[in-house]
């Protein structure tokens, strides 16, 4: 929401912010109020969160699923020629200490190891 239909709801609901308030305190000033949620400008912004919100959750996890789905592919296309070795590659180095603990709690996990993770598996074929 906008400062400006923040102030709006302040001054609908009988609240007076400071003059050259911020938008977390305009924010803080209608949280203090009672029965703020039941005005339909404020209802429909939570319920439009809430829908971005259950749409992200349900991408991570079909993104997820996907991405588990291709590795047991991958891993056992693998198993058929022989490559027995390999190689975890990381996109994000920061993701790498969450990916070790993941796996030294269960080493035989499918890569992604936690939902927004992006590391792979690379097979190493030995010459």
């Amino acid at each position: 929401m906008k400062i400006s239909e923040l102030k709006s709801l302040c001054t609908e609901n009988q609240a007076t912010p400071p003059p050259k308030a911020k938008k977390n305190d305009l924010i803080e000033c209608l949280k203090s109020l009672p029965n703020t949620i039941s005005t339909p400008l404020i209802s429909s912004k939570i319920d439009e969160l809430n829908s971005r919100f259950s749409y992200e959750l349900y991408s991570l996890l079909i993104r997820t699923m996907n991405f588990r789905g291709k590795s047991l592919y991958d891993i056992r296309r693998a198993a058929k020629i022989g490559v027995k070795k390999f190689k975890i590659m990381h996109i994000f180095e920061e993701d790498k200490e969450f990916v070790e603990m993941a796996l030294k709690k269960n080493p035989d996990a499918l890569h992604p190891v936690f939902p927004s993770d992006m590391s792979i598996k690379q097979p190493i074929i030995e010459y």
